[in-house]
């Protein structure tokens, strides 16, 4: 059995820009959500929500899945979303 392939000084490299690059995309965004009154999290629900491929909703399921959360707190996060008027739930 062959021993995965050692990662080099240039691998580490590409990858740290990467992770770089995509921290820097997500802070603006936070940034710009939060500029806007909203919290990080309910920009990326109602993002996942409106951007569901094929229709403009989704199920609870969908959304942990997508957001990579425990039922619950998408759950808790939907909740406080209908309250504050960004989203509408539908049975």
């Amino acid at each position: 059995m062959n021993a995965a392939p050692r990662l080099q000084k240039d691998d580490f490299e590409a990858l740290s820009e990467f992770r770089y690059q995509l921290r820097r995309f997500l802070r603006f965004s936070e940034d710009a959500a939060q500029s806007e009154g909203l919290t990080p999290l309910q920009y990326l629900l109602m993002l996942h929500i409106k951007g569901y491929p094929g229709r403009e909703w989704a199920s609870i399921s969908e959304l942990a899945e997508r957001l990579q959360a425990q039922h619950h707190g998408v759950v808790a996060l939907v909740t406080r979303c209908v309250k504050a008027g960004l989203v509408t739930r539908t049975p």
